[in-house]
């Protein structure tokens, strides 16, 4: 199911067997599928800031507010851990346009659903200027070495972080 990666996502948990049984009297199990790295943003000093982080149960929105004085304004979408954005796996690029305010608000809205198809909207507040970006190939994208990889050296990137506050 999803981007092939749930074996590091997908938990399994027993549910209550007295509040939540089947017809037959048995009990059941719901599959939660997570998603195994944080989403997010390239921002300021090449810093990688997560918008959906690792472990969220899946299907997911969130939105997070970013401004920028900078033209034009590319959205670079990353996975990984790491502050450092070179740590992390480049997904995708793209760029806003029409925008006209000096001092634009940005929404970015991230949106993972079930078969882990990542659905990106960026909206600027006082145009109304929206984009609409969806990435369903992350299989050819990321592979399973380095998801492996990013998810091995956690302590190694918490602790780099650190040392970058």
């Amino acid at each position: 199911r999803g981007n092939g990666k749930g074996k590091y996502g997908l938990k399994i948990r027993e549910v209550n067997k007295k509040e939540n049984q089947n017809k037959n009297n048995e009990n059941s199990l719901i599959l939660v599928d997570r998603l195994a790295l944080s989403v997010g943003v390239k921002t300021i000093n090449n810093t990688f800031t997560p918008i959906i982080p690792r472990n969220s149960i899946i299907p997911i929105s969130v939105t997070k507010i970013f401004t920028t004085k900078e033209r034009p304004i590319i959205i670079d979408i990353y996975q990984g851990e790491s502050y450092n954005i070179e740590d992390n796996i480049h997904i995708k690029s793209f760029q806003i346009l029409n925008i006209k305010s000096e001092n634009p608000v940005i929404y970015i809205t991230i949106k993972v659903n079930i078969n882990s198809i990542i659905n990106i909207i960026v909206k600027e507040r006082f145009n109304d200027v929206e984009t609409k970006i969806e990435i369903n190939n992350l299989k050819e994208i990321i592979s399973n070495e380095q998801i492996n990889n990013i998810l091995n050296n956690i302590d190694y990137y918490h602790n780099k972080n650190l040392q970058n506050i």
